[in-house]
């Protein structure tokens, strides 16, 4: 079972920041997830709500007016993930085309940035639709099922990699559905070590972690006492 930091070290840094993924980096994680919005001046970027605290919109807000929140760029992941060895999960935060076009802006960007090979990413999202209009731009990016609500017809439909879900919602019955169909389970937000093992005898293939080390022998008394 793989642990996935979740916003990157975000346990013990400001989530989705660029000291959060180099944390989790530097703490030997080699898969990632965070999440993907634009800017009103169309830089694609990583935040996961779509306000910001005050009340302002992601997508009414220039870059400028951004960054100085800390908030990060997509290619600037690229340059803090260096090792290629390192994959992301990128959630497009997209309900109802809040981007339109994000997909294709998306696709557009990682053709240009030499570190950003389609083989490290796996690509998410709660709408449906999102994933569709990824899986029409590109037949082989792995893409992975965001939902509360499984549905294997949408899993197949879309060719998907994974299926991922809450810790709340997951169940035997949809871990031996996804085994018998070639998906794997990823599962989220796992913080303590009496879950993460027990998920893990339960046979889902990975989890989201805010504590990149959650599985490593000096995490057991931390965990246990969570």
């Amino acid at each position: 079972m793989i642990t996935i930091a979740h916003r990157g070290a975000s346990a013990y840094f400001k989530e989705n920041t660029l000291k959060a993924f180099k944390a989790a980096f530097d703490m030997g994680a080699l898969f990632m997830e965070t999440d993907l919005q634009r800017s009103k001046d169309g830089v694609l970027l990583l935040y996961h709500d779509y306000r910001l605290p005050n009340g302002q919109k992601i997508k009414d807000l220039n870059y400028s007016a951004l960054r100085k929140l800390q908030v990060p760029t997509l290619v600037q992941l690229f340059e803090t993930a260096k090792n290629p060895a390192i994959k992301i999960n990128l959630e497009i935060k997209n309900d109802d085309n809040l981007y339109p076009d994000i997909e294709k802006q998306l696709f557009s960007l990682l053709n240009k940035e030499p570190k950003a090979s389609l083989e490290r990413l796996l690509i998410s999202s709660f709408d449906f639709d999102t994933l569709r209009r990824v899986r029409e731009l590109n037949s082989g990016i792995k893409i992975g099922v965001l939902t509360r609500d499984f549905k294997l017809a949408q899993a197949l439909e879309i060719n998907a990699y994974s299926v991922n879900m809450s810790v709340k919602r997951i169940k035997p019955s949809i871990i031996k559905i996804c085994r018998q169909n070639n998906l794997k389970t990823f599962i989220y937000t796992v913080n303590d070590y009496k879950t993460a093992l027990n998920l893990k005898k339960m046979g889902v293939d990975g989890i989201f972690s805010d504590f990149p080390e959650i599985m490593s022998p000096a995490f057991l008394k931390i965990g246990l006492s969570i």
